[in-house]
């Protein structure tokens, strides 16, 4: 809450920024925070970033998410995982696993399909 916002007789409004605006649902926990990541090392920093601003993370991609389940499991995360079928294009695909969607799901981590 801002000093506005608990007393606004004796506060001035904070200046308008929509950037920061388009954050306050994340801060709320209206709306869950989208990262896109592939990396196990980028997958963790999402999360680490995650727990620093007390926002609910979804990995989108996660294609290295099945060589640190564990560690995701425990943090509550969800991912949406895929596409599962094409070339490895990028060098972040290097480690792209068909089976990660089924090693999180196992690992208790809730998964969602993307193509």
């Amino acid at each position: 809450m801002t000093a506005y916002e608990t007393d606004s007789e004796n506060n001035d409004m904070p200046e308008f920024d929509a950037k920061l605006e388009a954050t306050i649902p994340l801060l709320k926990k209206e709306q869950k925070a989208h990262f896109h990541c592939h990396r196990a090392d980028d997958i963790l920093t999402a999360v680490r970033i995650a727990k620093k601003y007390n926002i609910e993370p979804v990995l989108i991609h996660a294609t290295e998410g099945h060589l640190i389940a564990d560690l995701l499991a425990e943090d509550n995360v969800s991912a949406v995982v895929g596409p599962v079928i094409g070339d490895r294009s990028k060098p972040e695909l290097v480690n792209h696993n068909i089976s990660t969607a089924g090693i999180l799901h196992k690992n208790g981590v809730k998964v969602a399909i993307c193509t």
